[in-house]
């Protein structure tokens, strides 16, 4: 299993370097990454299933928050914060999709992920939605 380690390290380590100007991005894809290299080394060491039943709900919740800290701290635009929080909102609710298949053997990650989920983007829509509409139409020609 040594050879899932160092790459894992070292393809987050080269996400994180190449988005490093655009911090909600480099965010986004590190979720992306740890998820996917989770389940690929879960798969690897015979399916336990802890990739699908704390990883990537884990992974979610944090990433949602991280992205609402970053955007305090370094004062983020608002049109580039409200799009990336919105794919991380939606990100978070991907444990459905585990849970409808019946594939989680612990439900309570999921379910703390996807109610985090819901109450952010209900927030953002609620405070920001006019904000939320307008940005969404400009970067997705809608």
């Amino acid at each position: 299993m040594f050879w899932l380690g160092w790459p894992a390290h070292g393809c987050s380590l080269t996400v994180a370097f190449h988005y490093r100007r655009n911090v909600p991005k480099s965010i986004l894809y590190q979720v992306v990454v740890v998820c996917v290299l989770t389940v690929l080394w879960d798969y690897s060491t015979g399916w336990h299933g802890w990739s699908i039943d704390y990883v990537i709900p884990i992974t979610c919740v944090v990433a949602m928050l991280v992205l609402a800290i970053t955007a305090r701290v370094f004062k983020l635009n608002l049109g580039s914060f409200i799009v990336y929080f919105t794919i991380a909102a939606l990100f978070a609710i991907v444990p459905v999709v585990f849970y409808v298949r019946g594939m989680l053997q612990v439900v309570y990650p999921s379910l703390i992920c996807v109610a985090g989920s819901v109450i952010s983007l209900a927030a953002l829509i609620l405070f920001e939605g006019d904000n939320m509409r307008k940005e969404l139409k400009r970067r997705l020609h809608l």
